[in-house]
């Protein structure tokens, strides 16, 4: 809505275009799709209240209200009562990819769709004999470093926030082979593998890689004649 609205506004040039751009944006105020469009302190001044629809096929069924930071409610009246009666999860039924259906539980969901929890964290692969120390080393007893190792905890910091803490756990191998471990995800032993693994078209069909954190470099070989 405010990007149509800046459409409609007369062409400008000039290096202030984007300062002039950021000034019309904060000082809009209209209604939109969500609700009152108006900014305090570089922020939405009107907490969003956004209607959760679960979509199968071409139809489409009204679930709950989610509200930042308080989760869901089944009903606006709900929302003026406030976290008492929040809830964790949908209302169900509700169903998800591939047909199946959940009620007003977590039971059923299918698995990808869980958030780790406390109870239940994230179950991370971890190569005790690597190729290369540098990407992933054992520094003591339940202590790992490594390039590996960094960028997997810098993303999970990131994420924690958005995913209630995102609590993960270290699970070491080094009696396996790497075919075999890769195996146990396709069969929902484990969620993740921290470690320099090489991407081979038969273990994609088990596992989703990550893209490569080194330059990829095409090679073009001439025979003179």
């Amino acid at each position: 809505m405010i990007a149509s609205r800046w459409s409609q506004k007369p062409k400008m040039n000039g290096t202030n275009d984007s300062r002039l751009f950021l000034k019309t944006m904060l000082s809009s105020n209209f209604t939109g799709l969500t609700g009152d469009i108006r900014f305090k302190e570089g922020h939405l001044s009107q907490t969003p209240i956004l209607r959760v629809i679960n979509v199968v096929n071409n139809n489409y069924t009204e679930l709950d209200f989610w509200v930042p930071n308080l989760k869901f409610f089944k009903s606006l009246q709900d929302i003026e009562k406030g976290s008492d009666v929040a809830r964790n999860i949908l209302n169900g039924p509700v169903v998800w990819p591939g047909g199946l259906t959940t009620l007003n539980n977590n039971d059923n969901v299918p698995l990808g769709w869980n958030i780790p929890s406390e109870k239940n964290p994230l179950k991370v692969r971890i190569p005790l004999k690597p190729a290369f120390e540098n990407f992933v080393k054992e520094e003591s007893q339940g202590k790992y470093v490594g390039l590996c190792i960094e960028i997997f905890e810098i993303i999970q910091e990131q994420l924690k926030d958005k995913y209630s803490g995102l609590p993960y756990e270290y699970r070491p191998f080094d009696d396996v082979s790497y075919d075999k471990v890769l195996q146990n995800f396709a069969d929902l032993e484990y969620d993740a593998i921290v470690g320099d693994v090489t991407i081979l078209e038969a273990r994609s069909k088990n596992v989703s890689f990550t893209q490569p954190y080194i330059y990829r470099v095409r090679f073009i070989t001439h025979t003179s004649s």
